[in-house]
This record gives C-alpha cells, sequence and structure tokens, in this order.
C-alpha cells in the first residue's frame, strides 16, 4: 500500500516518526511524509520516504489556501492511507482534503471526525511505542522500530569544517548543551548551564558544544562567556547537528527537539525534565540516557512547557543542582556506557 505519514508539530516529534517510516517500509509498504519546513531537511535524504512533502502551515501555507494547496499536492500521488499521529484538527483536515480513503489517527484528535479510524491513545506509554499502535489497524503488529537520521557526505564535510576552524581535534573530549526550548519552563536556565560549564572546565579537560537554532544562539554566546577557549557555540543545519553529535560523550538538554536528535544518532543524554514528567512518553528513550527532575506536588503542570511557573517559584528546573548533573555526567565521561546505538529491545 501507499501511507502517508501526517505529522506537523515540533522537530522531536518527527524524529520520534521516523520510528513509523522504518516499521512501514520494513511491512514493504511505499512511505510518504508530510512536515514543517524546520523538520523536513531530517527527512530530504531518507532513501525509505518515496514522497517528501513540506507544509508550511505558519508561513506560505497559512490558513485555509495553503492547506488546500498542500491537500491537493499530496491528492495527486494517490495515497491508500494516512497516518496521523499529530492530534491536530488541521492535519486530520489535511488527509481528509487530500481525498485519502482511510485516515488513521488517534481517538484524541482534535479532528477525529475527519479520520476513518481511530485509536486509543495511551497517555503512558513512550511516543515510539504509542504511535506504532497507529499501524494496527492494517496489520503491522511486529516490535516498534527506532529513530534513524540520515546524513550525507556534504554535512560530514561541513562538520569537519565546524571542527577545525574551532581548532577541535579528535582527542578532544566533547560535552553537548542543548539550552533551548520554545517553552519557558522547560528551560533549565542559562545561569545553571552557566554554573555547570564552569564546573566542567575546572574538572575535565572536555570541550562544550552548545547547540541550537539561530534562536538559542545567544543562549549559546552567554555561556561561552565561561570559557571562550573551551566551549563552542554551533552554527550547524539540523542534519549537521547529527552528525557533529557523533562526536560527542554526552549530551545535556531540555527536553526539546535537541534531545531526541542526540539520542536518535545514539548519543547518551542527560535529560532535564521540569513540568513534564518521563512517564508521558516523550523521554529519550534507552537504557543509556539519564532523566533528571524534582518530585514536586505540582509537578507534572501539563503535556507541554508552559510561559511561566503556574505556582510563581519554578521550584522543578530550579532544584535541579548543576552540582547533580555535573555528577550524572561524570559517571559517563570516567566510565562511559557500553558502545551501541538504540535497539529495539530498549523499547
Amino acid at each position: 500500500m501507499r501511507i502517508i505519514i501526517i505529522q506537523t508539530a515540533f522537530i522531536g516529534d518527527v524524529i520520534l516518526s521516523t520510528a513509523l517510516v522504518d516499521s512501514l517500509f520494513q511491512a514493504g509498504h511505499t512511505v510518504g511524509f508530510v512536515a514543517k519546513p524546520e523538520a523536513a531537511p531530517l527527512l530530504e535524504y531518507d532513501k525509505r520516504i518515496s514522497a517528501l512533502f513540506v507544509y508550511d502551515k505558519h508561513g506560505i501555507d497559512s490558513g485555509i489556501g495553503g492547506l488546500y494547496a498542500t491537500s491537493k499536492k499530496i491528492r495527486e500521488s494517490t495515497f491508500d492511507v494516512a497516518v496521523i499521529p499529530h492530534r491536530s484538527l488541521r492535519s486530520a483536515l489535511l488527509g481528509w482534503l487530500a481525498g485519502i480513503p482511510r485516515r488513521i489517527g488517534f481517538s484524541t484528535s482534535a479532528g477525529k471526525w475527519f479520520l476513518t479510524d481511530t485509536v486509543v491513545y495511551e497517555k503512558y506509554c513512550h511516543e515510539i511505542i504509542r504511535n506504532h499502535l497507529l499501524l494496527t489497524p492494517f496489520g503491522v503488529t511486529d516490535k516498534p522500530a527506532v529513530p534513524v537520521i540520515h546524513t550525507t557526505e556534504a554535512d560530514k564535510e561541513t562538520v569537519q569544517l565546524f571542527f577545525e576552524s574551532n581548532t577541535i581535534s579528535e582527542k578532544h573530549g566533547l560535552i553537548g548543551f542543548g539550552a533551548g526550548s520554545k517553552w519557558f519552563t522547560k528551560q533549565w536556565g542559562i545561569s545553571r548551564y552557566s554554573e555547570l560549564a564552569k564546573l566542567i572546565i575546572r574538572h575535565t579537560d572536555y570541550h562544550i558544544i552548545c547547540f541550537g537554532g539561530k534562536e538559542e544562539r545567544e543562549l549559546g554566546e552567554t555561556i561561552k562567556k565561561v570559557s571562550p577557549a573551551r566551549i563552542v557555540v554551533s552554527d550547524l543545519s539540523l542534519r549537521e547537528s547529527a552528525e557533529a553529535l557523533k562526536r560527542v560523550s554526552v549530551v545535556i538538554s531540555n527536553d526539546n527537539g535537541l534531545m531526541h536528535l542526540a539520542a536518535a544518532v545514539g548519543v547518551p543524554v542527560i535529560a532535564l525534565f521540569g513540568p513534564t514528567i518521563a512517564e508521558f512518553g516523550f523521554a529519550p528513550v534507552g537504557k543509556r540516557h539519564t532523566v533528571l527532575g524534582i518530585d514536586l506536588y505540582c509537578r507534572p503542570c501539563g503535556i507541554h512547557g508552559m510561559s511561566h511557573c503556574p505556582e510563581q517559584h519554578f521550584r522543578c528546573m530550579a532544584e535541579i543542582l548543576p552540582e547533580k548533573v555535573f555528577e550524572t555526567i561524570m559517571k559517563y565521561i570516567v566510565k562511559p556506557p557500553d558502545e551501541h546505538l538504540l535497539y529495539k529491545d530498549d523499547l
């Protein structure tokens, strides 16, 4: 069958949805994908995807006109089934407007009236497993696959030049920071990352790379002031970042897209969870990772982060101390975990 995945949510959601691509491809189906422009480069060179549609729903494709134009492009490719992990009205409507005969999504979708099949949304399981349940209506019932990121030789060359221009050689140990997040309450905070950087610089010989997009560049530049000689701010693209992360020993990250990118390329992650909890299913999956969080009466305060702390104290992040994070880092760089990528057995 010809099956299209419609996932126009955040970058992390798209990374986790790449597991669906492999499950469908291995089952012999032709696979298409719909994603936002910022996530599309992660899928661009995935040979398992026969057709990639970029839906710029907040830009040139905004409004009903853009939705209809995108649906028309998808309609021309005559897909048999749409698998829609994104629970938005717009995603379900897109599948319906595209004339796809069978449209499978979650029972909690805001657009469930546009779906032909609904699957119960299991709140307390990992997103990879939860998404995989969407394949059961047409018989894909084996274990879920795992996320995979495809890079290019050009990406590798750019990363090598990045390291060379920042005088980082193979002998340098590297630690990655993912200090950004769209949601304020998911941010550990620039002061805490800076304090952590001081501990790393003082007690180890490792260099630090601050990853993120253009909107996180200022955060990185502030952290870099701790030690301009040993802290680098990345200007790499998403795919290039995936390639660079393969050189990193451990990543310290908020609950964000970089966390999922690092986990997908097999890098251990120390994930800092504040307003959300790992039990919601968006923690890095696998035994190599560590989730740090504080047990509080008010936590979790929602599935997503917020623009402010409802209780006005922000203890969920403030009480994750840099010293505790550094102690956890040392467990990785003194005795690294077994060298392996994420396997199905981790799910």
